[in-house]
């Protein structure tokens, strides 16, 4: 199988998968934690996790189905675009516990 990972940025149609962009906070946060990463890993696990908790991203309606807003599942005809996702939700959880200093993450 081929995947191709590069999007074309400035577009208006772009790709945004907001449970993507968790589970790279937390891997920015893990090479911070293991001495692996550079100062611009923080900088950019911060960045990342400030728009995520926007409200554009950030979703305290109770009666949603999750917590982040536009999620990805899958790419075409019968997949969830603009979804909530169950992983998104949980590593967003996991970056803001990390963030938080809570103690010890699960993953």
């Amino acid at each position: 199988m081929n995947y191709f990972f590069a999007l074309r940025l400035g577009l208006s149609s772009s790709l945004r998968d907001s449970s993507a962009a968790a589970v790279a906070v937390c891997g920015f946060q893990e090479l911070e934690r293991s001495g692996a990463g550079e100062s611009r890993f923080a900088e950019t696990a911060q960045w990342l996790l400030q728009r995520l908790c926007s409200d554009a991203y950030l979703d305290n309606n109770l009666q949603t189905p999750g917590v982040l807003r536009h999620g990805q599942v899958g790419q075409g005809v019968g997949f969830a675009k603009d979804a909530y996702t169950s992983w998104g939700d949980y590593f967003l959880m996991e970056a803001l516990a990390h963030e938080l200093k809570l103690g010890e993450t699960f993953w």
